[in-house]
């Protein structure tokens, strides 16, 4: 498991164990290699590239059909857990920061637009 933080600068507390304490001093656009496809910028990632790309153009399908960020967030959530197994996350807003702990490769932040979009796979 890995912890990310988005939108904030942030320590874990020594309290965490040292298997879990893969920090990442992250500020939002600061991740060198952001990429960004069709509307979508990936801001950060630890996803293998087939993943990746599945959760962008999940992100844009969802994206193309809702307006309704809860709408948007089932759908992402609902496509990666029928593809991927049960335990996806999907919160999607603006400017909202995260402390999240996530499986290792099962993590993605974007952007679409002002729109954040963070998914990740939690134990």
């Amino acid at each position: 498991m890995t912890s990310q933080i988005c939108g904030l600068t942030r320590r874990l507390p020594p309290s965490v164990p040292k298997v879990m304490r893969h920090f990442l001093d992250y500020r939002v656009g600061k991740d060198e290699g952001n990429s960004s496809v069709g509307g979508i910028t990936v801001e950060h990632t630890d996803m293998e590239n087939e993943m990746k790309q599945e959760a962008i153009a999940v992100t844009e399908d969802a994206f193309e059909q809702f307006t309704v960020e809860e709408e948007i967030e089932n759908f992402i959530k609902n496509e990666f857990e029928e593809k991927y197994g049960n335990t996806w996350t999907c919160i999607v807003g603006r400017k909202k920061g995260s402390y999240v702990t996530h499986e290792t490769n099962e993590f993605i932040f974007m952007r679409a637009g002002q729109v954040d979009v963070l998914l990740y796979r939690s134990g």
